[in-house]
């Protein structure tokens, strides 16, 4: 299996000293080394970490603008799936259908996410070049943020 460290982050993740290992959901453990981006399978026994550190040195220097631009990334996400939330119970509780300003707005929203996502993806591809460690630390943050604020599903 190959990607890109910003395609996964939504995965959750370890890291252990230099290397970073990623547990994915029913797949099991992908160890990443910052160096490239190519993830290897391993049987590794290496407890994944439980305490959740924010990298505050990287996020105030050299990996701002990459957490800025995720963080902006965010905001537009939600905007956006909260106006199709909202889109979606008018058409569910009282069968009405986006009026054309509606419509506008939504498509609007999706091209500033849109945006941000490139801008994000570019500002982490930067980072990753001038800093492989702090690209690293950055996504385990951004792996622990999106563990945590997405709920379980619920299992009977």
């Amino acid at each position: 299996m190959s990607g890109n460290l910003a395609d996964i982050c939504f995965c959750l993740w370890g890291f252990s000293s230099s290397v970073a290992y990623q547990r994915v959901r029913g797949k099991g453990v992908y160890k990443i080394d910052p160096r490239d981006t190519l993830l290897r399978m391993t049987n590794s026994t290496q407890p994944v970490r439980q305490a959740i550190e924010r990298p505050d040195g990287f996020l105030a220097d050299v990996a701002a603008n990459a957490w800025q631009a995720y963080n902006a990334m965010e905001t537009t996400k939600r905007r956006h799936f909260d106006l199709l939330e909202i889109l979606a119970n008018k058409k569910k509780n009282y069968n009405l259908e986006p009026s054309q300003r509606e419509q506008a707005l939504l498509a609007n929203l999706l091209r500033d996410h849109d945006e941000q996502v490139k801008r994000f993806t570019a500002a982490s591809m930067e980072l990753k070049q001038a800093d492989a460690q702090a690209h690293v630390a950055l996504f385990v943050y951004i792996g622990d943020i999106s563990d945590l604020s997405t709920p379980s599903p619920v299992q009977h």
